[in-house]
């Protein structure tokens, strides 16, 4: 136990302490006191007034930055509950001597679990405030770091034996991790790691291990420069040899699709002709170049953008959320950013105001989908905005607002990474589009649905589940 569990087991609303005068430490003398009298450790309860007191904004910057205090008060608080990014004005010296009079012990133990685990996000997490580790703590994660790759390397030689041992080197964190260690040394043994996986990749495309591992490991941001160079190209052989997949699969569904359509136009042409040559005989004196029908164009809606839709819904809410792989939290996003490349660009065209605010007072992050309504039942993508739980956007869009519907993807911790077996879907410049690593329980049926929106919408959530509610919420369906 540290001073922020004992901090955490205190009575106070934590998203409230953006200062620490008199009153509030004399607050806190009293509820120590307290605790005192339940047989709390009296060092602890000491040590925790002592930081308050002559570590005042070392330790504010604890409680207030969401990836520390969750790390050593042991919770696991969303970003809703910090809701402000605490400034320090601390300088990096006195922060190592916080860190190292009041959390080195729960620090070092913390830590060991995580690597010993190979759990690393939140050590990379940490990291992000590197000049804040005391020097000897950095020191022996370096080690432990080099001992992760070396064992890694001596398991991998034509084969890989005992994968399930190393499967850490295929998730992104744990380059995020190398990363802070970057070093010629480091640089030699990623390569190495790369060039051994590039080989195997070659015999066995499929393995699984081979190609994420050759995806994680571009995001090690490598000493030398040439070295980030060879990681993104044996990165590009996996990219291009899914979009080739992808490809493939998209055009044999195209061809089938078009032949299915051609079928079915063909059997309705003749249960039609047999219909109007019953009730009407001299038709079938009429020559045989007006029966003919001409073959329709098929709209490229339906060879083309329509399986990219349905795609991207199944990624979004259809994969296994016990396995999620190179995971990497989308922490910086705001309001009226779009998240996703694949469809939603947002364009350069210029955007209408509606007039309409959507509020959304659920517990869950949501991405609003605009689609324009073409021929009376045809949506094509036109933008993705986000919009952060507990907070509102006036909507503007980028068209005509009667012929404009709306989805709305809904869910928590807005991140990139892949299931098990399954290859990301990818955009330009090796951009992958995210998803929700938490869904809400009627996402996926939310996201199949499109409604009209004519005022303002409120985004409500009820154990788990989201209610839309606005006046004259109209469902869009498509005609008969």
């Amino acid at each position: 136990m540290n001073i922020f569990s004992l901090f955490e087991a205190l009575p106070f609303d934590k998203s409230a302490f953006h200062s620490l005068p008199n009153d509030v430490i004399l607050h806190f003398e009293k509820e120590i006191l307290e605790k005192n009298a339940h047989n709390i450790d009296a060092k602890l309860a000491n040590d925790l007034l002592l930081a308050i007191k002559n570590y005042s904004n070392e330790f504010l910057f604890v409680i207030n930055t969401r990836d520390w205090y969750n790390y050593f008060a042991q919770t696991n608080y969303s970003r809703n509950e910090f809701p402000f990014q605490y400034v320090s004005t601390t300088n990096e010296e006195k922060m190592r001597d916080f860190v190292a009079v009041f959390l080195e012990p729960s620090l070092t133990l913390f830590s060991t679990q995580n690597i010993e685990q190979n759990q690393f996000e939140e050590l990379a997490k940490l990291l992000e405030n590197k000049s804040f580790i005391p020097e000897k703590v950095l020191t022996n994660w370096n080690i432990q770091a080099i001992d992760k790759m070396d064992f890694a390397l001596a398991r991998i030689h034509e084969t890989v034996n005992q994968s399930a041992d190393i499967g850490y080197i295929k998730n992104r964190s744990f380059y995020d991790f190398l990363s802070h260690f970057k070093s010629i040394e480091l640089d030699e043994k990623v390569r190495l790691l790369s060039f051994k996986m590039d080989k195997i990749y070659k015999r066995n495309s499929r393995l699984a291990l081979a190609h994420e591992t050759l995806f994680a490991i571009s995001y090690y941001q490598s000493f030398e420069e040439d070295l980030k160079s060879e990681l993104l190209q044996h990165r590009s052989k996996v990219e291009y040899k899914k979009a080739n997949s992808s490809s493939s699969s998209i055009e044999l569904r195209k061809i089938l699709s078009v032949a299915l359509g051609i079928i079915a136009l063909l059997g309705v042409t003749v249960f039609l002709y047999k219909i109007t040559r019953n009730s009407n005989p001299s038709v079938s004196n009429q020559s045989s170049v007006e029966n003919n029908s001409t073959e329709p164009v098929l709209d490229r809606y339906y060879t083309s953008m329509k399986p990219k839709v349905d795609s991207l819904n199944r990624y979004l809410t259809a994969y296994d959320t016990s396995s999620c792989l190179n995971l990497h939290y989308l922490d910086n996003l705001k309001t009226g950013d779009n998240p996703f490349k694949f469809l939603y660009n947002n364009g350069s065209y210029s955007k209408i105001a509606t007039g309409i605010t959507i509020y959304n007072q659920s517990e869950y992050d949501v991405v609003l989908f605009e689609k324009a309504i073409l021929f009376d039942s045809i949506k094509m993508p036109q933008q993705a905005v986000f919009i952060r739980s507990k907070q509102s956007l006036e909507l503007t869009i980028l068209g005509d607002p009667s012929s404009r519907v709306f989805s709305f993807y809904v869910g928590k911790n807005l991140a990139t990474f892949h299931a098990e077996n399954e290859l990301p879907i990818v955009v330009e410049n090796s951009v992958e589009e995210p998803r929700f690593k938490e869904l809400a329980s009627n996402a996926k049926s939310l996201l199949s649905k499109d409604y009209y929106l004519a005022n303002d919408l409120f985004i409500r959530s009820e154990n788990g589940t989201i209610v839309l509610d606005s006046k004259n919420l109209i469902e869009f369906t498509i005609p008969n």
